[in-house]
């Protein structure tokens, strides 16, 4: 609860990334404790690729974002 905007009050932080694959109607969220915005996507989007959209999507060269 105190996580936002009390951040004198929190014991930690939360914060999320998330990816949703149109075609097969399926999502994947990423957590993590970083306070670097543009970091947690620019990590998420290959950990995503290399887990679950390599095999799905075999022979795709670029990724619409």
């Amino acid at each position: 609860m105190f996580d936002h905007d009390w951040p004198t009050l929190a014991t930690g932080v939360a914060i999320s990334h998330g990816l949703y694959n149109i075609r097969d109607n399926v999502g994947h969220i990423q957590i993590s404790t970083t306070h670097h915005t543009s970091e947690l996507p620019c990590d998420s989007i290959p950990y995503w690729w290399n887990t679950y959209g390599k095999v799905p999507f075999y022979g795709a060269n670029s990724i619409l974002l």
